[in-house]
């Protein structure tokens, strides 16, 4: 028997001045990311003491066909008009395409070097916002706006989201942490596994994107069914 679990690279940061591997002592800041790093280590003590393989795989921001996380949520903001880059967009995010998840896990469960292992697994590709944004106006047949807020406005309006946080002695809906993730890069290799294990990514956000855009008008057109 082979358990893998799905962890999270929130059990090792939310912010990274570079890129992050196996060997960045994890200091997870969040409740979510503080009960990752425990169940891994959960998962290694059950496999030694009851004598079975595991594995963690640590993967940032999932995304693909029936994902309704955070590219879903842009997806629907560009193609509604309603989403404005914050700066130039040059920040990057780690990802994963749900297909590259799947076939890490089976490489995974098929290599016993692979026990009490913990794996990165991204799609070997660091993009910009600017990058993200641009890819799925293209495939919606939209046009990026032309313009974006620039940083020294979003610092002010977080300053005032902040202020009124603490007024209303809850966190606004923009603040300075909210803009903080906005802006900020969060990178990570997958250079372990690829090199352990053998395994080679072979989707990204360039050659998926049109069967995730499927995917969301597949939804908005059983949503608008729904409303006649």
């Amino acid at each position: 028997m082979h358990f893998v679990y799905f962890s999270s690279v929130k059990s090792m940061a939310e912010e990274s001045n570079g890129t992050l591997d196996e060997l960045f002592p994890p200091k997870p800041t969040t409740a979510y990311g503080k009960s990752k790093i425990e169940a891994e280590k959960l998962v290694a003590e059950y496999g030694r003491e009851y004598g079975f393989t595991t594995t963690s795989l640590r993967l940032p921001m999932v995304y693909g066909p029936g994902n309704k996380g955070n590219i879903y949520k842009m997806i629907e903001a560009i193609d509604k008009r309603r989403f404005i880059m914050i700066g130039t967009g040059d920040n990057r995010r780690s990802m994963v395409f749900v297909g590259n998840v799947v076939d890490a896990a089976l490489a995974i469960v098929e290599d016993n070097k692979a026990d009490g292992k913990v794996y990165i697994v991204t799609d070997g590709v660091d993009y910009t916002v600017r990058d993200l944004y641009r890819t799925i106006a293209k495939e919606l047949g939209k046009k990026p706006l032309p313009f974006h807020v620039p940083l020294g406005i979003a610092r002010i309006l977080a300053g005032v989201g902040d202020i009124g946080g603490s007024i209303f002695k809850k966190p606004l809906l923009f603040n300075s942490d909210v803009l903080k993730k906005l802006i900020g890069s969060l990178t990570f290799s997958s250079a372990k596994i690829q090199s352990e294990i053998g395994f080679k990514p072979k989707y990204n956000l360039y050659n998926t994107i049109n069967e995730t855009i499927m995917s969301y008008r597949e939804d908005r057109s059983i949503y608008m069914k729904s409303r006649n």
